[in-house]
């Protein structure tokens, strides 16, 4: 959830308040494009947040075995930058000709210790998206986060997590 969930530690069922709302936005820009779309809308992390990532691998790899053809799988969360002592930070850009969230790829690796060899893949992957944005809306992208855990980014060569914002944003 971003900051109108506030109260329930930023934490939403509500999909026309979470990143499952950022996720239709995203299948509907692609679709206009001509890029079809699968938009996985089940909440990984309602049971347990300790959870979610193997539960959300468990379904990408599902979609992934019935279309093998898919190119790309983005796992959409929103950041979380401050802390409650010191208030939290809202990541934004203009573009547009208005101010909206930030965007930032997370790519991880297998230096955790994970079989994730290719993830070389994911961050070039990552980099040329963030190259095409950067040439139009340079504030749009924030720098790629890399990290040392795997987040199953194994499932293609073109599996990135990709935050939307901060929980300080609407």
């Amino acid at each position: 959830g971003y900051a109108d969930s506030y109260g329930t530690g930023f934490r939403t069922a509500d999909t026309d308040k979470n990143v499952v709302a950022v996720g239709k936005i995203i299948t509907r820009v692609l679709e206009k494009a001509g890029i079809s779309t699968i938009h996985i809308t089940e909440l990984f992390d309602g049971e347990s947040w300790s959870l979610a990532y193997d539960n959300s691998n468990s379904a990408v790899r599902s979609i992934l075995k019935k279309h093998p053809s898919i190119g790309y799988v983005f796992d959409i969360h929103r950041d979380c930058i401050g802390n409650e002592n010191d208030g939290y930070v809202k990541s934004t850009a203009t573009a547009f000709g208005k101010s909206i969230s930030q965007l930032m790829f997370v790519c991880g690796t297998d230096e955790g210790g994970s079989s994730h060899t290719e993830w070389r893949q994911n961050l070039t992957t990552a980099l040329q998206i963030q190259s095409e944005i950067f040439t139009d809306h340079k504030s749009l992208v924030r720098p790629v986060n890399l990290r040392r855990a795997s987040f199953y980014q194994d499932t293609s060569p073109a599996s990135l997590i990709l935050e939307c914002g901060t929980c300080a944003n609407t």
